[in-house]
């Protein structure tokens, strides 16, 4: 059995997701297939985007990931 990572940052825009809504999809996808499976990552590469659009991006990746590890905990 191998674990999937499905994209929770929309990497085709510049619009930074809220904390909230990350946490919301990470919990979600957690709920569905367990927590210890999930990975968080983008949905896809960052590329088209700017370094310091790409770099938020990812930043905040890792607080809302944060966020939804508290609420499984």
């Amino acid at each position: 059995m191998f674990a999937r990572a499905p994209g929770f940052v929309h990497v085709h825009t510049d619009q930074i997701a809220s904390p909230e809504v990350v946490r919301d999809r990470i919990l979600r996808v957690a709920d569905i297939a367990g927590a210890e499976r999930v990975y968080v990552a983008p949905d896809c590469g960052l590329r088209t985007r700017t370094w310091e659009v790409a770099y938020e991006k990812l930043a905040n990746l890792v607080k809302d990931a944060d966020l939804a590890r508290e609420e499984v905990s």
